[in-house]
């Protein structure tokens, strides 16, 4: 006789839920398959047929997790993922620690929150971003608006 879970786990691979479970699972447990800084600056993005998008804030981690590939493959080892794709992306959305329910973040975002500071990471992912930006006009335009999302306090966040 088969148990209850493995028998949910085909009931979710034949109706095609099963990359979208798995990938919610590796983002809930993200923080504990990597260590800081590195968990900091990847995030998975997507889960197609064992294929892994894990998107990189920076060009410059993006260049060096591809030495680290395999070693990182290693870890997904539960998950049935046979290859990673790094792509340069946003990443940590758990710095943004949203809290209650939808309409209690509909209701907060109507009200003004006081701004928070920006910090290392925040100036540095900024500074990532911009590196391939030629046009100084465009960098401060981008810039400005990249500051003020991440100077503001969201719904629940206490620091």
């Amino acid at each position: 006789m088969e148990n209850a879970g493995s028998i949910l786990a085909s009931i979710f691979k034949n109706i095609g839920m099963e990359d979208s479970l798995t990938l919610s699972r590796l983002q809930r447990e993200w923080a504990t398959l990597f260590d800081e800084p590195l968990s900091l600056h990847i995030y998975p993005a997507s889960l197609n047929n064992g294929v892994l998008v894990v998107n990189v804030d920076s060009p410059l981690w993006l260049q060096q997790l591809k030495f680290f590939k395999l070693a990182i493959l290693k870890k997904f080892e539960g998950y049935r993922i046979n290859t990673i794709d790094f792509r340069h992306g946003r990443t940590n959305p758990s710095r943004f620690k949203r809290t209650g329910n939808l309409s209690d973040m509909n209701n907060c975002e109507q009200t003004p929150q006081p701004e928070r500071t920006l910090d290392d990471a925040d100036v540095e992912w900024i500074a990532q971003t911009l590196a391939t930006v030629n046009d100084p006009g465009l960098q401060d335009s981008i810039r400005n608006v990249l500051e003020k999302a991440l100077t503001r306090k969201l719904c629940g966040e206490t620091n």
